[in-house]
């Protein structure tokens, strides 16, 4: 399942790159910065092809199918097709491939690929985070005067929203860096240390289940606002070095 689960993803990354080169025109899903393209469709599509045939019985879930295939299974296939749909849009070259793998509702195998770059984080539950099949951990930032972040704001629960915000005036005094580029491939970046932290307010199960298994096999704490272990279904999501993290809750209380 391993060696299928990264070829399947390297030839959706493909299949995506050459859609990007074209240019393609989009339209809005739930909201004004909500897009969706022809890639996104067609990426899916393509997955949910190569899986059916491979693996006929198992569940499958991704972002643009209206209805789940085999819900209830063993097995669960959790895919984001396009990730940063709104850059694949405009023609920014920040987007990435999430599959994430579930077996009896525990996350065993997780890809994020960058078709532009080729680079690839992998995780394998137990067995650590490679990145371009080198085994990778978070570093040992332990100040925000000299770290670097990942941070999305997004329409959402107030309460969230509101905490996140304070939190970062707090962290940007103190000197941190940080970008949104509306990217989850760039979130993984915490696991092999280029980046320091990782904070969302909104999200869903296939934003958010590969990037955690990528990060906890990593070394980062993944939690929600509220410092507990972060589940499917809840939307905000934190991660960090364990001592960056538990400063990161401290001023999200």
């Amino acid at each position: 399942m391993r060696d299928f689960l990264k070829k399947t993803i390297e030839e959706a990354g493909a299949l995506g790159m050459s859609i990007f080169a074209e240019h393609v025109e989009y339209k809005e899903k739930t909201h004004r910065s909500d897009y969706v393209t022809r890639a996104d469709i067609e990426v899916s599509d393509f997955f949910v092809k190569k899986i059916g045939e491979k693996y006929p019985d198992h569940h499958i879930h991704t972002e643009e199918m209206a209805h789940d295939i085999n819900a209830g299974a063993e097995y669960e296939w959790v895919i984001d097709p396009i990730d940063g749909t709104f850059n694949f849009a405009l023609g920014i070259p920040l987007w990435c491939i999430l599959v994430a793998v579930v077996y009896k509702g525990e996350t065993i195998y997780a890809g994020a690929y960058s078709p532009m770059s080729k680079d690839f984080f992998f995780a394998e539950k137990g067995k650590g985070t490679f990145f371009n099949d080198v085994l990778v951990h978070v570093n040992e930032q332990n100040d925000f005067a000299n770290a670097r972040g990942y941070v999305h704001i997004s329409p959402g629960k107030d309460d969230i929203i509101d905490r996140h915000a304070q939190m970062l005036v707090h962290v940007i005094k103190e000197g941190a860096r940080f970008m949104d580029q509306r990217d989850l491939y760039v979130a993984c970046m915490v696991a092999d240390g280029k980046l320091d932290f990782y904070t969302s307010t909104s999200g869903k199960d296939h934003d958010h289940l590969a990037p955690k298994l990528i990060l906890e096999e990593a070394g980062a704490i993944v939690t929600d606002s509220d410092g507990n272990t972060w589940q499917r279904g809840r939307s905000d999501i934190i991660a960090a070095n364990p001592v960056l993290h538990e400063k990161i809750i401290q001023l999200l209380k």
